[in-house]
């Protein structure tokens, strides 16, 4: 199964996130909260779940460079060996283990409960509209003419019609 654009989106935004996620808390938070959003769950990047493959590979081509991703996707190498009896990982193994801790980190936010509120950045479509609503709010007021060298009323209407026609 693959992903959708969306889901390949927010999959990436993740994994860039998880990759740097030590002083950026907020921003994993809401780059899993747009993951979970396309429809990706714990559940779907754990074992066995239906888009892990797909996911670990994607973090692979995310997260490493093109040596390291040709290193990790080389089936034919050992991911470990044996040194003085004991199990010793190879260049392979420690990017496995590179890319499975990204993941485990992702899937881990995802089984969090969603947090409210933690997405700050708006679209600068939603901020025109934002402004444009605080605007209306302004010119509706009852000192609004001492702050204004217009009518505040004939201002209301203009962008009360213009937030209309854009909406």
């Amino acid at each position: 199964m693959t992903f959708s654009n969306t889901q390949t989106t927010a999959a990436i935004t993740a994994i860039k996130a998880a990759v740097s996620a030590e002083n950026a808390t907020v921003k994993l938070d809401n780059a899993v909260a747009k993951l979970r959003d396309s429809g990706i769950t714990s559940d779907d990047i754990s074992k066995d779940g239906k888009h892990l493959n797909d996911f670990q590979r994607l973090c692979a081509e995310t997260s490493l460079n093109a040596k390291q991703f040709a290193t990790w996707s080389d089936d034919s190498l050992a991911q470990g060996k044996t040194v003085n009896g004991k199990r010793v990982d190879t260049e392979r193994g420690k990017l496995v283990k590179r890319v499975n801790s990204i993941v485990a980190r992702i899937r881990a936010k995802l089984k969090e409960p969603a947090k409210k509120g933690t997405r700050a950045t708006k679209s600068p479509t939603q901020k025109f509209f934002d402004t444009l609503d605080d605007y209306v709010k302004r010119f509706a007021a009852d000192d609004a003419s001492d702050k204004f060298d217009f009518d505040p009323t004939i201002a209301r209407a203009a962008f009360v019609d213009l937030a209309k026609k854009l909406k």
